[in-house]
C-alpha cells in the first residue's frame, strides 16, 4: 500500500507546482510567459545580425535546426512554403 502512496503524492507535487508556476505566468508579471515573444538577434545565413524586432506586429514562427539532422532538413521545405502561403498575411518565418 505504501509503495502506491508515493507516487500519487509525487504527482499530486508536481502538479501542484505546475498549476501554481502557471498561474504566475497568467497575472501578467513575466512578459514572455504572456504571449510576449522576448527580444533576440542572431546573425543570418550571410552573418549579418538580424533583430526580431525586425519583424514586430507579425506572427513570427521561430525554428531552429541543424544541417546534420534530417528531420530538420526534410522540414526546410514546409517551413519555405508556409513562409510563401502566409507572407501576405503578416506571417514570418524566422
Amino acid at each position: 500500500m505504501k509503495s502506491r502512496i508515493l507516487p500519487i503524492l509525487l504527482i499530486a507535487l508536481l502538479s501542484g507546482v505546475t498549476g501554481f508556476l502557471a498561474y504566475r505566468g497568467l497575472d501578467g508579471s513575466d512578459p514572455a510567459s504572456a504571449g510576449m515573444a522576448p527580444e533576440f538577434a542572431l546573425p543570418d545565413v550571410e552573418g549579418d545580425l538580424r533583430s526580431s524586432s525586425e519583424w514586430d506586429g507579425k506572427i513570427r514562427i521561430v525554428n531552429f535546426w541543424a544541417t546534420w539532422w534530417p528531420p530538420c532538413r526534410r522540414e526546410i521545405p514546409l517551413l519555405v512554403d508556409i513562409q510563401r502561403e502566409f507572407a501576405g498575411r503578416d506571417v514570418q518565418v524566422i
